[in-house]
């Protein structure tokens, strides 16, 4: 059962859009604990308006999954984002690597995803992403 939901997961999300996003209540049970570097939301009511925001004026998006990981009720999936906003680094694509671990039975009940925060915003936005990429540089010596 584990691989099927898995599969059926990664196959929504590679092609969600911010109008199918009602859809993910077959993915979720509704008490979902979803967190990433930005929130940490309860209840699929909130991840859909999470997802709704972080879809506002994108252009692209498109997950490219590596196969999962599975364990029992468990799976981590790496992944690359790609996307593109017009309003950061002038609508170029940004690519960004993660990874989700999930928890589930029947469906999913904890989301946690795990990325650059810089990489994916804080870099690209006018003003802020040269002096967070200079500490960045700093940083690696």
């Amino acid at each position: 059962m584990s691989a099927v939901l898995i599969d059926h997961f990664l196959t929504r999300w590679r092609l969600l859009d911010r109008a199918g996003i009602d859809e993910i209540d077959a993915l979720y049970t509704p008490d979902v604990r979803f967190v990433d570097p930005f929130v940490q939301l309860d209840g699929i009511d909130a991840l859909k308006r999470y997802l709704r925001h972080s879809y506002d004026g994108v252009a692209q998006v498109e997950f490219d999954f590596e196969p999962p990981l599975l364990g029992e009720g468990e799976a981590a999936v790496r992944w690359r984002l790609s996307f593109s906003h017009p309003r950061l680094q002038g609508g170029a694509v940004i690519e960004v690597p993660g990874i989700t671990h999930l928890q589930f039975a029947d469906r999913v009940s904890q989301h946690t995803d795990y990325y650059d925060a810089g990489a994916l915003l804080y870099e690209n936005v006018p003003l802020i992403g040269g002096a967070v990429r200079l500490l960045k540089r700093r940083l690696q010596g």
